[in-house]
C-alpha cells in the first residue's frame, strides 16, 4: 500500500434523492441512514410508527476489554453491582454470564459514570419463545441510572417502534432491527455523553451512538428527556455523573462480557459554530470569524482526537473502527450535518462509511473522500488521519460561510470517510470506497469526479529528501519533499488540471501534477483506484506517503511530526476549487 507514489503492495432509508442515496439499499447489507431530527410527531408507543428494516444474520461482536477500561463483569461475579438499597445482587451467575432473577430488583454499578463507551453483551433464552410483545426477554440499559436502551428480543416479535430491542424506549426506535435472534447473544456498543444543566435547566442534551451487533441503530441521537413509561420525556436537573443500571423486567435475560471505559472527546470542546443571523453586529461576525481562523490549531485537534484512539482503528479492531466512526460523526452533526451511514461486511463483519450531502440535489457529483483506518495499528497520523482531518476541517468551512455569509456551496458534493482502505483489504472488493463506487455506479449517478485525500500532512524541506518510483523523474521533479502531488491517470488530466489550477491560485505550498498510467507504481495507491474501477474520473492528492515520509506505517507516525500550516493551506485550496466548480 498505500498514499503517494510507490510501495511493495435501513429505520426508512431515504428514497428518491436525484443524486442516487437509494444506491444504499441494494449494496449495503444493512444501510443505517441517520434521518436526523424527527420530522414527524408520533405518540408514546404509538403501534402505527413504522418499525425499522430488518437485518438478517447480525451477530453479537464480543470484545474485549481494551486498556484503561473498568470491566463490570468478566463471567466470575458481581462484586461492582448492587440493588439499590445497597444489598449484594441476587441475580444469578453461572458459566460465564449471570440472569435477572424476576423481582429481585434492578442492579446498579457501585460506581457512577457520565460521559462513557459503554459494551455488553446479552440474550434472551429460546426458554422464552412463545412470548409476545414486551413480555418476550424484556430488560434494559439505563446510562446515568436514567436514558434507556431496551432489552428485548424483537428479531421476529412485533411491539411498538419505540420499546424494541435497542430503541431509545419511549423516544425513538432504533434504524435497524439488528437483534440475533432467540437464544443468541447480541451486543451493544453505547457511545453516551451526559446532559449538561446551567441554573438547573438542561442546555445541552443527552446524545447517544448504539451498534447492535455492529450495526448503528442511532447516530448521535438526542434524548427528548429522562426515560419514561406512557408519557413524553423531560430534562430534570442531576449530577454530572450516576450509576450504570439494569432493569429487572420480570424475564430471565442473560448478560455477559460487559466493560465501561471513558468517552474520550467531548461535543463541549469541539467549537462548533454558532447558528447567528447575518444581521448580527459587525463585532459579533468579527468574534465568530476568529474563532475560525486557527485551522492549522484545529487540524492539529482533529489529528490528535483520531491518533488517541485505542485500540487502533484498524480492521482487526472493530472497536476502535466503531470509536474513530463514532468520533468522525459527532463532529460532522456538531456542524449542522446529517450523517449517512453505509453499512457493509466484511469477513462477517460489519463497517462503515461516513456520507455527508453538500450542495445541489442535481448535477454532475464531486465526491471527496479520505479513509479513517490505520495500518497494523500504528498511530497514524500521517496516514491517514492528516486527511480525516482536512475533510473535516473543509466540512467545517463549508457550514460556517453558509452560515455567517449564506455562502451556499451550488455543486453537489459528498463528502465521504472510508473503513478499510488498509491492508488486508486494499485492492479487495471490501474496501469501503469500493462499495462507495460501486453503489454510485449501481444507482446510475453521473459523476463528476472523485479526490481521494491520502496522506497530507508531511514535508521536508531537506535537498534529497523525495523519492521517485521511476528513477528519470527525478529530474523533472523536486529533490525536496515540500509540494502536495496531484496523481491521476491521461485520461483524467482535465481534472488534474482544474483541481491544480484552482488550487494554485488560493496555495502558498507548491503543487506538482503527474498524470500517469496505472502500471506505474503507487498511481493508484488509494482509494481513487475504486472509482477507475466503476469508469470515473478519480485523482489522488497527496504528500507521497514513504517516498518521503520516514514514518510511514511505523509507530513514529504520530501527531507531533505534520506540519499543519501546510494543511491549512490544503484546506483552502481544496474550498477554492470547490467554487471554482460552481462556475462550471
Amino acid at each position: 500500500r498505500m498514499g503517494g507514489w510507490g510501495s511493495d503492495a435501513v429505520s426508512t432509508l431515504r428514497i428518491g434523492y436525484a443524486w442516487g442515496m437509494s444506491f444504499l439499499a441494494p449494496l449495503c447489507i444493512a444501510s443505517a441512514l441517520f434521518a436526523g431530527p424527527q420530522e414527524q410527531e408520533w405518540g408514546v408507543h404509538d403501534m402505527e410508527r413504522p418499525l425499522p428494516p430488518r437485518v438478517e444474520g447480525a451477530k453479537a461482536l464480543e470484545l474485549p476489554a481494551p486498556e484503561g477500561a473498568t470491566v463490570l463483569f468478566d463471567g466470575k461475579n458481581l462484586d461492582l453491582w448492587q440493588h439499590h438499597d445497597g444489598s449484594a445482587p441476587k441475580w444469578q451467575v453461572k458459566d460465564g454470564y449471570f440472569e435477572v432473577k424476576g423481582g429481585s430488583g434492578d442492579l446498579r454499578t457501585k460506581k457512577a459514570f457520565g460521559d462513557v463507551h459503554l459494551h455488553l453483551e446479552w440474550r434472551v433464552p429460546k426458554s422464552e419463545e412463545g412470548k409476545t410483545g414486551q413480555a418476550f426477554g424484556n430488560s434494559g440499559v439505563f446510562l446515568m441510572n436514567t436514558y434507556e436502551i431496551q432489552v428485548l428480543e424483537t428479531s421476529t416479535n412485533r411491539t411498538y417502534a419505540d420499546g424494541m430491542a435497542g430503541a431509545m424506549y419511549g423516544q425513538y426506535p432504533p434504524m435497524v432491527n439488528a437483534g440475533a435472534g432467540p437464544g443468541e447473544w447480541n451486543s451493544y456498543d453505547i457511545y453516551f455523553q451526559s446532559p449538561r444543566f446551567e441554573n438547573g435547566q438542561v442546555n445541552r442534551p443527552a446524545w447517544v451512538t448504539v451498534f447492535h451487533n455492529g450495526y448503528v441503530i442511532h447516530e448521535g441521537r438526542r434524548y427528548l428527556g429522562a426515560t419514561t413509561h406512557k408519557r413524553r420525556a423531560s430534562y430534570s436537573s442531576h449530577g454530572n455523573a450516576l450509576p450504570l443500571r439494569l432493569q429487572d423486567h420480570g424475564d430471565p435475560v442473560q448478560f455477559r462480557n460487559i466493560w465501561v471505559r471513558p468517552l474520550p472527546w467531548s461535543i463541549d470542546n469541539w467549537g462548533q459554530p454558532h447558528y447567528v443571523d447575518n444581521g448580527m453586529p459587525s463585532e459579533v461576525l468579527v468574534k465568530e470569524q476568529s474563532r475560525f481562523n486557527d485551522i492549522a490549531g484545529d487540524l492539529r485537534k482533529h489529528v490528535e482526537r483520531i491518533t488517541a484512539i485505542h485500540p487502533r482503528p484498524d480492521g482487526a479492531h472493530p472497536s476502535g473502527m466503531q470509536m474513530a466512526s463514532s468520533c468522525i460523526a459527532s463532529e460532522l452533526t456538531s456542524m449542522g450535518y446529517e450523517v449517512h451511514s453505509q453499512t457493509f461486511l466484511a469477513e462477517g463483519r460489519p463497517y462503515r462509511n461516513l456520507i455527508v450531502r453538500i450542495g445541489s440535489d442535481k448535477g454532475p457529483l464531486t465526491v471527496i473522500g479520505a479513509h479513517y483506518d490505520v495500518c497494523d495499528s500504528s498511530p497514524g497520523a500521517d496516514d491517514n488521519a492528516s486527511g480525516v482531518a482536512v475533510l473535516l476541517e473543509l466540512a467545517k468551512h463549508i457550514s460556517h460561510q453558509r452560515i455567517l455569509a449564506s455562502t451556499e456551496i451550488k455543486t453537489p458534493l459528498e463528502l465521504v470517510f472510508y473503513a478499510l482502505e488498509e491492508p488486508p483489504y486494499f485492492r479487495t472488493k471490501d474496501m469501503g470506497s469500493a462499495h462507495h463506487a460501486k453503489a454510485l455506479k449501481a444507482a446510475g449517478t453521473e459523476v463528476r469526479g472523485m479526490i481521494s485525500l491520502e496522506m497530507l500532512g508531511y514535508y521536508d524541506e531537506t535537498e534529497g529528501s523525495q523519492e521517485y518510483p521511476i528513477p528519470a523523474m527525478a529530474a523533472l521533479y523536486p529533490k525536496a519533499g515540500n509540494f502536495l502531488a496531484l496523481v491521476g491517470r491521461p485520461e483524467d488530466q482535465a481534472w488534474i488540471t482544474h483541481w491544480n489550477t484552482a488550487m494554485g491560485q488560493s496555495m502558498s505550498l507548491p503543487l506538482e501534477t503527474l498524470a500517469a498510467p496505472r502500471e506505474v507504481e503507487g498511481v493508484d495507491f488509494s482509494d481513487h483506484q475504486n472509482y477507475w474501477d466503476a469508469g470515473f474520473t478519480a485523482m489522488m492528492l497527496t504528500d507521497t506517503a514513504h517516498l518521503r515520509n520516514p514514518h510511514y506505517h511505523k509507530m513514529t507516525d504520530t501527531a507531533d511530526t505534520l506540519n499543519y500550516d501546510h494543511m491549512a493551506d490544503i484546506v483552502s485550496g481544496v474550498l477554492a476549487a470547490i467554487r471554482a466548480l460552481d462556475k462550471k
